[in-house]
């Protein structure tokens, strides 16, 4: 059913079609398929960032995923178009899917090291986790009226914000299966080094991403007890790929690559041009919702082996994981308070934290109505 759902998502809004060659024919296709199968066609003749129309004449993006349809639609033969619009929704859907619940597991993992969990908590193999991964991932609401809402799961509606989600991931797996078998976390140069080539990559794909974790792993150098020359390396690790990403992504005076940061500073602009004012207070339940029953829930769940004050288990890390996702939160939404991207783009910073949420609530709520 949610794989069903995955697949409907894709092309609700007419974005994608699996019938793209008629669309084409009656002139139905929509603009951004063409404007980045345009991106493919001319990285894959010329090696140039760039649409064609003037030329190859770059321009500054981020060209991360068309290198990736690129490569994909090449070893498979077949037009970009055609990939965007019919193959990428097959293959991403099973994959996000597949990393939704690998992350969900290794947060339960990470439960059951730390002693919040029973062996008996509902697995990848009860049926009650399932329904309840199933209801929290489709939601209560219809997609039209999520829409409405500020929330257009845009996992299965952009190539890049999909691709980035699914990779952004993996340091979540890291972060709950390293610091779940250990009393201490540490983080060597080593992995410092490796998450800065992370974060690059990541800034090729897509920057709200990458900047939204970029973040977050600020908030853990500050958080973990390191020496002080670890925590200067480890955010010059952090600045040198964000400066990349901010570079790639800048405006031009022409502003054919779009407005520049400057430009795009407009408080609540979001709210006030895509939400209703009737409807505020319904897009902060159906945003915030899952988030403040998972911490809730969180903080209900009863630790077998301490007596410790909260105080005492916040010094002690006890909690990392729910600072972790409530920084998360917090970095992916201001954007949306302060600057106004072209075209609704806004809100690819304040979904990143929405699919960290959905695979923790699941896994919590699941256990919680267990018992």
């Amino acid at each position: 059913m949610i794989g069903y759902w995955t697949f409907l998502l894709s092309f609700v809004d007419g974005y994608k079609t699996p019938w793209v060659n008629e669309a084409t024919m009656f002139g139905q296709v929509h603009v951004d398929l063409l404007f980045h199968s345009a991106i493919v066609n001319m990285l894959r003749l010329y090696s140039v960032g760039s649409i064609g129309v003037d030329g190859a004449i770059p321009f500054p993006y981020y060209f991360g995923s068309h290198r990736i349809v690129e490569a994909l639609s090449g070893i498979l033969d077949i037009q970009p178009l055609t990939f965007y619009s019919v193959v990428f929704p097959l293959l991403l859907g099973p994959l996000f899917l597949a990393m939704f619940f690998f992350f969900a597991v290794s947060f339960q993992t990470f439960l059951l090291n730390r002693e919040y969990f029973n062996r008996d908590s509902p697995s990848l193999r009860s049926e009650l986790f399932w329904l309840v991964s199933a209801i929290v991932f489709i939601g209560i609401f219809p997609v039209e009226f999520r829409r409405n809402l500020g929330l257009f799961d845009n996992v299965f509606h952009s190539e890049s914000f999909g691709i980035g989600v699914l990779v952004a991931y993996l340091p979540g797996v890291f972060f709950f299966e390293y610091i779940g078998r250990r009393s201490h976390m540490r983080l060597s140069v080593v992995w410092m080094i490796l998450g800065g080539v992370y974060l690059a990559g990541l800034c090729m794909v897509k920057f709200s991403v990458a900047s939204v974790l970029a973040g977050t792993a600020a908030y853990l150098l500050l958080r973990l007890k390191l020496a002080w020359r670890h925590r200067l390396f480890g955010f010059l690790t952090i600045t040198m790929p964000l400066g990349y990403g901010l570079w790639i992504t800048r405006g031009s005076p022409s502003g054919d690559s779009g407005p520049s940061v400057m430009e795009m500073i407009k408080p609540f602009a979001f709210l006030r041009d895509l939400i209703e004012p009737r409807l505020w207070v319904v897009s902060f339940v159906a945003f915030f919702g899952p988030f403040i029953l998972f911490v809730l829930l969180r903080l209900m769940l009863p630790r077998t082996s301490t007596r410790k004050t909260w105080p005492a288990r916040f010094r002690a890390l006890e909690f990392l994981d729910l600072e972790v996702l409530s920084v998360l939160l917090t970095i992916s939404v201001i954007p949306s308070l302060v600057i106004s991207v072209p075209q609704g783009s806004t809100n690819f910073f304040s979904e990143v934290s929405y699919w960290f949420v959905l695979p923790m609530l699941s896994v919590v709520l699941s256990d919680r109505l267990r018992k």
